[in-house]
């Protein structure tokens, strides 16, 4: 298998932010339209994936089919019952998917539009990050198949070592 086609797997350090929805307004002084996210650290948060990516990547941007799995780990409230480990409340697995969507966009991969099977999952754990999985694909039904076992045997991994 080619180093292209590997799977690419990364893990970034920090609580996942969402890219929430953005508010726009013109301003009075130029007319020009200034659109302002309404989540505070989303650039931050972008801007650590990004770095952690540029250390990492050492390839062209993919242009072509890419699957991408994200593991978001969040630390685990002291208000949690015991034995929960999914993270199931705010903030949602599509805003922070977009977020990370966003920073691979121009490094990993051309165009995010190029993501056509992402796969956001949300647990608890000790160190708060996401852990990145994406590969270029074959555009074929093994190949995706085989993708999808890889993911989950990720998932898998990190869920038996994670503390209920």
């Amino acid at each position: 298998m080619s180093e292209e086609k590997r799977p690419f797997v990364i893990f970034v350090r920090g609580l996942p932010q969402a890219q929430g929805s953005a508010r726009a307004f013109v301003n009075k002084a130029t007319g020009q339209p200034i659109l302002v996210s309404k989540t505070r650290n989303t650039n931050e948060w972008r801007q650590a994936i990004k770095t952690v990516l540029s250390w990492e990547w050492h390839r062209p941007p993919i242009d072509g089919a890419v699957a991408l799995s994200l593991i978001f780990v969040f630390p685990r409230p002291k208000s949690l019952k015991k034995g929960k480990l999914f993270h199931t409340v705010r903030p949602d697995k599509s805003k922070l998917l977009r977020a990370v969507e966003d920073a691979l966009t121009g490094v990993a991969y051309t165009d995010d539009a190029r993501v056509f099977a992402p796969t956001p999952i949300g647990i608890y754990g000790d160190e708060p990050g996401v852990h990145i999985l994406l590969r270029e694909m074959e555009e074929t039904p093994a190949a995706l198949f085989a993708f999808r076992l890889e993911h989950a045997q990720r998932e898998f991994d990190l869920l038996k070592g994670a503390k209920p």
